[in-house]
Formats: structure tokens, sequence, C-alpha cells
């Protein structure tokens, strides 16, 4: 029951529990805490104007994602992440891998949440970032899709080069 001192709507409420999602997607993205918090009140603020609008056939979160990438590509000036670069030559220790829980599979094995986050940062950006918003953020593929805007066979390339990558790595 609302009572008249409630204006919150389901949008908005769906909003604030993206908040924490979004700031590891920030951080992953800035490799800064301060920058990272700076994309995520902006990414609130872009949302809120669009609160009456279906945000990619209802699904907020991977509105949100978009849009957060969107103003970090645009209006940050960044390029997109094309780079074969390992993440961790280029992410300090504030990296957004941090995630709690690690990869199902991985703990299910019995092995520790710290070298998945190891292996993960390891791998280059374009499989460290489909690894984070798949594994980590649950996204679909074609959620992940809008979010890097590329097609789905490209998610889903990528997705399993890097788990291969992982499963490599964490052999090792």
């Amino acid at each position: 029951m609302q009572t008249k001192y409630n204006t919150t709507s389901d949008s908005e409420t769906h909003c604030i529990e993206c908040v924490d999602a979004m700031y590891r997607y920030a951080l992953f993205l800035t490799c800064n805490p301060e920058d990272a918090e700076g994309l995520v009140q902006e990414t609130y603020a872009r949302a809120l104007q669009l609160i009456g609008n279906p945000w990619g056939g209802g699904n907020a979160k991977k509105g949100l994602f978009a849009i957060l990438r969107d103003i970090w590509l645009h209006d940050v000036g960044r390029s997109h992440p094309k780079s074969d670069e390992s993440p961790v030559r280029r992410r300090g220790p504030h990296s957004a891998v941090g995630y709690p829980g690690g990869l199902h599979h991985a703990s299910a094995s019995g092995i520790e949440d710290e070298q998945v986050r190891i292996a993960v940062r390891s791998l280059p950006v374009p499989y460290c970032e489909v690894i984070l918003l798949r594994e980590f953020e649950d996204l679909s593929y074609h959620s992940i899709a809008t979010v890097l805007g590329c097609p789905v066979g490209t998610v889903v390339a990528r997705l399993s080069q890097a788990r291969t990558a992982l499963r490599e790595l964490l052999a090792a």
C-alpha cells in the first residue's frame, strides 16, 4: 500500500538496487574509485530522465549499464576497449574484478576467489569485460551485446574464448 509520502516508482527502486552493480562496472572501466562514483552519479541522473521510457525491453539493469558505458565512451572521451593489453597492467589494486562469490563453477571446484580474480584481471580487456557482465552481473547474452554495442555472436565468441583462457590460467 502506497502512502502519500512514497513517491518512488518501481523503476527508481530498481535503479537504486542496481547502484552496486553499476559501481563495480564503472570501477572496471575507469580504474579509479572517484571517477567510478562520478560515472555512476551521471548515469543515475541520466537514467532518471528516461524513467517513463522502456529500457531495453523492460530490462533496467541492461539499460543502466548501456547508459553508463555510453557516458564513459563518449563523454569521458575514452576509446572502445579493443586492446589486447592485459587489464592487470592497466588496472591497479582497485580493479572491479573483486566481486564477491567469484565464478560459480570455479568456486564449486574449490578454486579460491582470489585466484579467480587474478585470472580474470589477466585476461585481455574484451574478454574481461564480457566475463564481468555475464558471470558476475548475470546479464544475458543479448543484454551484454546491447551494453557493448556488438552482435550477440561476438559476445558468445568472446565469452567462449574468455572461459577457455580462464580454464587454462586456473589449471596452471
